[in-house]
């Protein structure tokens, strides 16, 4: 891993250990399995809101996902769909 991916798994587990109800046996469990897909789905975030307006983004309920993206995290079927969401929103659909 490069020392840029190192820097981005850093800011991601600090994003999830600030703002996720997720267990830290299981942030550790999903950051070690989901990395790649982690790291894409931060920097597509940073890409389409900016790294403030993102983490806010993240922490608020989405009615397409209905529950907040940030609790989407847990599997890898959820990073995906909040991927989906983001993808949507770069493309300007209503999400």
């Amino acid at each position: 891993m490069n020392t840029e991916d190192e820097k981005t798994v850093h800011q991601l587990e600090t994003f999830l250990s600030d703002t996720s109800k997720i267990e830290l046996s299981d942030k550790t469990k999903l950051v070690n399995q989901n990395i790649p897909q982690l790291i894409n789905l931060l920097e597509k975030g940073y890409e389409v809101f900016g790294q403030e307006k993102f983490q806010l983004w993240m922490q608020t309920h989405n009615k397409v996902l209905k529950s907040k993206p940030i609790d989407m995290l847990n599997t890898s079927e959820g990073i995906q769909q909040v991927e989906d969401i983001l993808g949507r929103i770069e493309h300007g659909v209503y999400s």
